[in-house]
């Protein structure tokens, strides 16, 4: 039997005698086999050259996906993987805490990008929350649109040092200055005298610090320990004509103008953010006056979208609302600010879904809870005071017995911050809503007490999306993790008894450096801090839910 293997002697079986088949070269045999060389080449060569093209797109690839794999800071998972985790992590437990794992908001913050209100990336991520909830049959959905008018600068900013002496006098946009967000308007200023140009000594976080600004003076203020917000609130108080912030360059990321930081939402003068080479270029050269111009016009309005999720069970006259805005600023992904806000309600919804199919969770939830996803809160709570004026016009109000708001949870340097009910403004805050409020605070702090982790009382000022609430004698409370705020060595200090060197972060630096910055990705979140927010979140919900006569309990 033939295996196959050709053996020399069946080529040529007269092995003894060369002569039979000594090979013998014909005139014509070396030109016809170029021709046969150059016609196969000619008709296989085009593919064998795409052959070896494709081989090498191919390893290409296969270099470039084990590169992902092995660099992805976090997993990509599926729709259907993170249902199936879910299932299994409610197994037969009914506890909405313990349903709660890093990976189902992850998996929702990897859909997430810059999604400023009027942008294709806002509606679509409206889209990606409609489909996720109305995968469940335990929760009714819900759209509502409003109209937003929309502003754009009616031409380049103008910032002049007066008298123009030289090319230095005169700033250029936006290379040496950029408008804050919800700046008013510079106009007819005198081109001649300008108005006077007050240095605020140190940061201008204390009242004391503004003692030498003049009521009618621009206020020139550094960048550092305190808010924006905190500086122009001063700034405002002291009746300046205007305000200019300079970064402070002390990282090489904190020389240029700031985008996308925001003026107080009741903010009533111009807000300029100024590089730090502008704010040295004033003080080094004693500027003492300034001429400012900073118009508005108006452009067609845009359509921003609400959405909630209302439970089927649970009585609606005492109805839970749990809200996180779903909107980012137009200078960076918005992943703290706020997607993690957006992805954690997202997932406490859908977990909690899942206990009231597949457990007998609902049987001890006495109230309905309704989470909503409010665009426009960084246009100024826009979304959130659509929903409550409707709410005031059709009557439902009532029915809203408290609000739970969740607004930037996984800030790098973080604090676990708790709204301090104490700090309402008794001037707007009816006072109908402060047992509750105070009530809601002790529920926190309480948990995070019994979990062993350190927390900070947060200002309840009413600049987050809670605000319209409150301002209508609705309980409010909510978590924060920090934004431009600045870490105190107190803080650090008892953080690092509590958590140790890796996690108590550090002193004298911004909560979240890549506040309303591009820089605010995946990359920039804290997940140990988000993690227990989420669940403290969680521990909220579960407990109010479950209080036989909520509205006694925050209403005594």
């Amino acid at each position: 039997m033939s295996d196959g293997v050709v053996l020399q002697t069946q080529l040529n079986p007269f092995t003894n005698d060369n002569s039979i088949y000594s090979p013998s070269v014909s005139a014509m045999s070396l030109p016809l086999a170029t021709k046969t060389k150059n016609r196969y080449l000619q008709q296989y060569g085009p593919f064998g050259l795409l052959v070896v093209l494709l081989i090498i797109i191919l390893i290409i690839v296969a270099v470039i996906v084990s590169r992902i794999s092995t660099h992805s800071a976090i997993s990509i998972e599926s729709s259907t993987t993170t249902t199936n985790s879910v299932n299994k992590s409610l197994g037969k437990n009914d506890s909405l805490v313990e349903s709660i794992i890093l990976e189902h908001m992850l998996v929702h913050l990897r859909q997430l990008t810059s999604r400023a209100i009027g942008t294709v990336a806002f509606n679509r991520t409206m889209d990606y929350l409609t489909t996720q909830l109305n995968k469940e049959n335990s929760l009714t959905v819900q759209k509502y649109y409003f109209s937003v008018p929309r502003f754009e600068l009616a031409g380049n900013p103008i910032l002049m040092a007066i008298p123009n002496t030289s090319n230095s006098s005169l700033f250029t946009y936006p290379k040496d200055f950029v408008s804050m967000d919800l700046s008013k308007e510079a106009r007819n200023w005198s081109l001649v005298n300008g108005r006077p140009l007050t240095v605020v000594p140190r940061l201008g976080c204390y009242i004391e610090d503004w003692n030498t600004t003049k009521e009618g003076d621009v206020a020139l203020v550094r960048r550092g320990y305190c808010a924006f917000v905190q500086k122009v609130l001063f700034a405002m108080s002291k009746r300046a004509s205007a305000v200019l912030v300079y970064n402070d360059g002390l990282t090489v990321d904190r020389f240029e103008p700031l985008n996308g930081t925001r003026a107080p939402r009741n903010n009533t003068i111009p807000a300029l953010f100024l590089s730090y080479d502008a704010g040295m270029r004033l003080i080094l050269n004693n500027v003492t006056h300034i001429y400012m111009k900073l118009e508005y016009r108006a452009v067609s309005p845009t359509i921003v979208t609400n959405i909630c999720a209302d439970t089927k069970l649970g009585n609606p006259n005492r109805t839970i609302v749990v809200g996180s805005h779903s909107d980012s600023v137009a200078a960076g992904s918005g992943l703290n600010d706020n997607g993690s806000g957006l992805a954690a309600t997202l997932a406490i919804a859908l977990n909690l879904a899942r206990l009231l199919t597949y457990t007998n969770y609902g049987v001890n939830m006495h109230s309905r809870i309704k989470f909503c996803w409010w665009g426009g809160e960084e246009a100024g709570l826009l979304g959130s005071k659509d929903f409550v004026n409707r709410a005031k016009a059709d009557g439902s109000l009532s029915l809203y017995s408290v609000n739970l708001n969740f607004d930037m949870l996984a800030s790098p340097n973080f604090i676990f911050g708790v709204y301090d009910g104490k700090t309402a403004d008794n001037q707007t805050t009816p006072p109908r809503a402060l047992p509750g409020s105070n009530r809601i605070t002790r529920l926190f702090t309480d948990y995070f007490d019994r979990s062993h982790l350190p927390w900070d009382h947060t200002e309840f000022s009413g600049r987050s999306d809670y605000g319209p609430f409150l301002a209508e004698g609705i309980a409010c409370g909510g978590l924060f993790s920090g934004a431009d705020d600045v870490k105190t060595q107190e803080q650090r200090d008892r953080y690092l008894n509590s958590l140790g060197s890796a996690l108590s972060g550090m002193a004298n630096a911004d909560l979240d450096p890549c506040y309303h910055s591009k820089c605010d990705t995946l990359e920039n979140l804290n997940t140990f801090a988000y993690l227990h927010m989420v669940k403290a979140a969680a521990h909220a919900i579960d407990y109010l839910a479950k209080l036989q006569d909520l509205n006694q309990w925050l209403y005594p």
